[in-house]
């Protein structure tokens, strides 16, 4: 079976889609069927390190330019598809809008699927009320460009994957996409590399003090991730013993002696931050469905997160979910759980709900998803 993949970005083990991508490629590799797989992708996140010894990768070169590069790629990558004779067509994110268009005109046989990650149409929302005139109004033209192109690729699509419930719900609502065809699978984590520890060996190991409590938060998107809401939660608790860490963006340096940022870290060390923390707090404008969160449940850590973050697999088993993203809700909540005699219980609650989400669980629904295809194909 001839597959292409086309994602923005390069497979890795880190991030978000990319080591989705990353993790499908592996469940299908370990299968046994003989797949021929190329990977489209423009380009690699700065540090990625990944082999394409069980795939053919091919990086498209565009300029980087927002909106013209989205465009330019999705065209390049839609006739490398509809010519390159494959059995079925997956492709991620804004990246499937190109090969939907060009199918009109000329006749593929390949299956095409597109997994959304989440919409633009929400994920941008939050930046148009962030910005005034004229910042606002870029955002809105960038927003209804890109908004565009993944309805077109929804629509275009012989099936559309949702990573949530909640992610179905805003294609059926914002993009017309029918729901019968669309099928949730949610994202997954690697739980032999994630997995609980002593916390006071993790502290010793990232040299923190071992009689503070630890909160994390982690996102690269600042914004779009709540590290502000994080932040302004920690002014309620000054005298709590209390640290939030951050890791993500670029290693920032806090007055306050009751923040501490990591910047940007491997995923061999977030395994002990992960260990470090009483809790994942994900304040969240908006989210597909996080891996982060997925990681943290996976290192026996509870979860305190917005409504937004669509983390919509946990109970009160696992942690909480604020319906109003305010930063004095996120405080009483920490606050709340830190006392709770409960904390063990959740986190063995946690890693086994973490189980149920392990990369071959999850993405060999992908597997099968390409083998219904190739099996009902008419030649």
């Amino acid at each position: 079976m001839k597959i292409a993949i086309v994602s923005k970005y390069a497979p890795a083990d880190t991030g978000g889609l990319e080591s989705v991508v990353n993790g499908i490629i592996s469940v299908i590799r370990r299968s046994g069927f003989n797949f021929d797989i190329t990977v489209f992708y423009q380009r690699k996140r700065r540090g990625d390190k990944f082999t394409s010894e069980e795939y053919k990768s091919k990086e498209v070169m565009v300029p980087d330019i927002p909106v013209v590069s989205e465009v330019i790629y999705n065209f390049i990558c839609g006739i490398k598809c509809a010519s390159g004779n494959y059995d079925i067509v997956h492709t991620h994110g804004v990246t499937g809008a190109g090969y939907a268009l060009i199918r009109r005109f000329i006749r593929d046989k390949a299956k095409f699927i597109h997994t959304f990650h989440g919409i633009s149409y929400k994920s941008l929302e939050c930046y148009v009320k962030r910005f005034g005139f004229p910042g606002n109004v870029l955002v809105q033209i960038y927003r209804t460009i890109m908004s565009y192109l993944e309805k077109l690729a929804g629509r275009k699509c012989d099936v559309a994957v949702a990573v949530s419930e909640g992610v179905k719900r805003d294609l059926v609502k914002y993009y017309g996409i029918p729901e019968s065809k669309i099928t949730v699978i949610h994202n997954a984590v690697d739980t032999e590399v994630f997995y609980p520890m002593s916390k006071d060996k993790a502290k010793e190991l990232l040299k923190l003090d071992k009689s503070k409590k630890y909160i994390l938060f982690v996102g690269k998107e600042a914004f779009r991730k709540g590290m502000d809401i994080a932040i302004n939660a920690m002014r309620y608790l000054k005298f709590d013993n209390i640290v939030l860490l951050i890791v993500g963006p670029a290693k920032i340096d806090f007055k306050e002696d009751n923040i501490i940022s990591l910047g940007e870290l491997s995923r061999k060390k977030m395994v002990f931050v992960y260990n470090t923390a009483e809790v994942l707090i994900l304040p969240s404008r908006y989210e597909g469905h996080p891996i982060t969160a997925l990681e943290a449940l996976s290192c026996g850590l509870p979860l305190i997160v917005s409504r937004e973050s669509n983390v919509e697999i946990i109970n009160k088993n696992q942690g909480i979910v604020i319906n109003e993203n305010k930063p004095e809700l996120f405080a009483t909540e920490i606050k709340k759980l830190l006392k709770s005699e409960e904390l063990k219980e959740m986190s063995n609650s946690c890693r086994k709900l973490a189980e149920k989400y392990s990369v071959n669980n999850q993405y060999k629904k992908y597997l099968e998803l390409y083998l219904s295809f190739y099996e009902s194909r008419n030649y």
